[in-house]
């Protein structure tokens, strides 16, 4: 005699299967489509601004950068700005976040970036310095994540 199953039986097994596939899923890794960015202003009027755009992850790793200094502009995104750059290399441990970017054929650091975060309680502070080669240095306060 074989086994089947009623109506309320197939729908009760319907339901618990999509719920089950749904909890699989919800742990299946998906590509990061999340993105955030700090914004930074020098704090001496020149009008430098810098702009990093972060990967979402464990720590977040810098995608894309841009800044203007002095009438120049330099970013990663080809054709943005007066000169495209390449991150080189970068490091955030939470409270560091250390960025050199080269030009595209990474033969010459065109800047370092190095931004400090600071959280207690309920207050918040980032800045740090863009140093721009063969145009100047920066001390920069910054918003975001």
């Amino acid at each position: 005699m074989a086994f089947t199953r009623g109506p309320v039986a197939n729908r009760l097994h319907s339901v618990v299967y999509a719920v089950a596939t749904a909890v699989v899923l919800a742990g299946v890794p998906t590509p990061a489509s999340a993105t955030t960015s700090i914004s930074c202003e020098a704090v001496d009027g020149s009008g430098t601004t810098l702009d990093v755009l972060l990967g979402a992850g464990p720590r977040l790793s810098p995608i894309a950068v841009r800044f203007a200094s002095h009438g120049s502009t330099w970013s990663t995104v080809e054709g943005e700005a007066d000169t495209d750059i390449v991150i080189f290399q970068a490091f955030d441990d939470g409270t560091l976040l250390a960025v050199d970017v080269t030009d595209p054929n990474v033969l010459d650091v065109v800047a370092e970036i190095r931004l400090v975060r600071a959280e207690e309680m309920k207050s918040f502070a980032q800045g740090g310095t863009l140093r721009v080669v063969g145009v100047g240095t920066h001390l920069v306060s910054c918003e975001g994540p």
